[in-house]
């Protein structure tokens, strides 16, 4: 997940027998993270990050979710209004001109 550059045969690697993980809860919000989980608007020192979910995990039993569909809210009025989401649903972004951005 880093560039590999000057890595070559024989290199010692460390292998942490972990999958990547991010933090999640309270703390994440309002911040920037990378796939890796590490902060880039602040330093992640800074931040007291008490729990860490994998990216891949088993998704919830049956029994646990809702037959109903819900909005989420991203807090931007522009895309609140002109493309909501469903909760759960499957969203992209897709950068181009200012004009023509739909996120």
């Amino acid at each position: 997940m880093e560039p590999t550059d000057g890595l070559v045969r024989g290199t010692e690697v460390t292998n942490t027998g972990a999958p990547i993980s991010v933090p999640v809860g309270d703390v994440t919000k309002g911040h920037v993270f990378n796939v890796l989980g590490e902060t880039l608007d602040v330093p992640t020192s800074s931040l007291n990050v008490t729990e860490r979910w994998p990216i891949h995990r088993d998704p919830p039993p049956l029994d646990q979710l809702e037959p109903r569909t819900e909005m989420f809210t991203t807090g931007i009025k522009v895309i609140d209004l002109l493309t909501p989401y469903v909760r759960g649903g499957r969203s992209g972004c897709s950068a181009g001109p200012a004009w023509a951005r739909r996120c």
